[in-house]
């Protein structure tokens, strides 16, 4: 997958990342798509500039780029990416996993080899800072569910008591209108 030669040949100076079914994507640092080229090298998604109130000359120009020029386009894409540097990022992967990567340089908003953005805080340069990290968070992320279990109890038992005010009243009531016609 070209996502590094589709960069360099057009100069792109935007993120060019991997989506998990093989689009690339060439996007903002905010994490909105541009462009999306499906993984044959075909521009699906375009960018805009109707949309956009700044009228960006930049990704203008990638347009035009690509549009005057569909081969140099797929062959970018289906080019094998040649990398300088294999320096190892691990991230957690929300499944409880540490998965392993490579990237030239690490950080944001450099992307992995395989295409991925990499974010501060999401991704570290050993195994075990990673680890430390994912499970700092997950103990975070149980206290907090813990928390709010607690609180939604709470709340559940007042909703259970106003209930059974509201049917003592309802019985009271009954009671009243038996009473009455009895009478």
């Amino acid at each position: 997958m070209g996502w590094k030669t589709l960069k360099r040949r057009f100069k792109i100076k935007y993120p060019v990342t991997v989506r998990e079914g093989g689009e690339i994507c060439i996007r903002s640092l905010f994490g909105e798509d541009f462009f999306v080229i499906n993984s044959d090298g075909v521009l699906i998604k375009r960018y805009d500039d109707s949309l956009d109130l700044s009228k960006n000359d930049e990704l203008a120009r990638y347009r035009a780029e690509f549009d005057a020029n569909p081969e140099k386009l797929k062959k970018a894409v289906l080019a094998q990416d040649v990398f300088t540097k294999a320096l190892p990022v691990f991230r957690y992967d929300g499944n409880g996993r540490i998965k392993g990567a490579f990237c030239e340089r690490r950080g944001w908003p450099n992307v992995t080899h395989d295409g991925e953005l990499m974010t501060d805080g999401g991704y570290f340069s050993t195994f075990e800072d990673a680890l430390a990290n994912a499970v700092d968070d997950l103990k975070s992320g149980i206290a907090w569910r813990s928390k709010d279990i607690d609180e939604k109890r709470l709340k559940v038992r007042a909703l259970v008591a106003e209930r059974k005010r509201i049917e003592c009243d309802l019985d009271v009531l009954l009671s009243t209108k038996v009473k009455s016609r009895k009478r």
